[in-house]
């Protein structure tokens, strides 16, 4: 498809586009993200999350790849300039951390414990929530930790679906929890945190 063919097929929602455009343009976008994070995996969360804000727009008003291509690399920037605010933000929480005693460094382990487990509760009541094939693209890459290759493989059904459908729940994600929140959560569930210690029935990895 060339890009009139591509834009057409953008407006009219088409998903083959869509794929096109992503095959085309993610490796860009993950090098210019990379630039900025210095960090590969966060910016391809970030690459996979541009991707998916431009899909959830009124793409009937984009009339050329230009304006198309613009959307992408500005949320792809706004996100690696806040990604990297939030660093600073962390490691200066770090620092205050290291000036706490041995007490109040045991209170706070424990306190952030409660906390964690609180907050993975809520999580995974979000989680049911979602459509079920969301669920299980979600649970397989992010609390078993498959590649996005993989759980295409294992279920039959493209990268750039599986990465669609994880970036839809991240996102419904985001509007329930904080950043903050939502980054220790994906932490969390990569631990397997909640499986180990039984705080759930196993109808939430079934």
């Amino acid at each position: 498809m060339d890009d009139s063919q591509i834009l057409e097929g953008l407006r009219n929602r088409d998903m083959t586009a869509f794929e096109q455009l992503y095959d085309s343009l993610a490796e860009l976008v993950l090098y210019y993200t990379e630039q900025i994070t210095k960090d590969k995996i966060e910016a391809e969360d970030i690459t996979v999350h541009s991707f998916s804000k431009f899909w959830e727009q009124d793409l009937s008003e984009y009339d050329s790849m230009k304006r198309v291509k613009n959307f992408i690399f500005k949320v792809a920037k706004n996100s690696a300039f806040d990604y990297l605010r939030k660093q600073k933000v962390k490691h200066s929480h770090q620092r205050n951390i290291s000036y706490l005693t041995e007490q109040q460094y045991e209170e706070y382990i424990m306190e952030g414990s409660r906390y964690r487990v609180e907050l993975l509760r809520k999580v995974y009541q979000e989680i049911d929530k979602l459509p079920k094939r969301t669920q299980e693209v979600f649970k397989m890459v992010y609390v078993h930790e498959m590649t996005t290759k993989e759980v295409g493989e294992q279920l039959n059904i493209s990268v750039i679906t599986v990465r669609r459908l994880c970036s839809d729940a991240i996102q419904k994600l985001r509007n329930k929890f904080s950043e903050k929140d939502l980054q220790l959560i994906l932490l969390l569930l990569s631990l397997s945190e909640l499986e180990k210690a039984g705080f759930f029935s196993s109808t939430c990895f079934n």
